[in-house]
């Protein structure tokens, strides 16, 4: 299992984007999180190098 990435979405856009793409051919796994659906909040970001948060335009 390689290193994890959260990515907090705030938009229903599909989760295979280019961020996706460009962590996974650096090797990084990504775990998607919607926070306005009801996604729980802290503990889903224990473990992770980085969290990223955004939308792209």
């Amino acid at each position: 299992m390689g290193e994890r990435v959260l990515l907090v979405r705030h938009g229903n856009d599909p989760t295979d984007d280019r961020i996706v793409t460009w962590l996974g051919r650096a090797g990084l796994e990504t775990d998607s999180q919607k926070p306005f659906v009801g996604d729980p909040q802290g503990e889903r970001g224990m473990g992770y190098m980085a969290r990223l948060s955004g939308r792209a335009a």
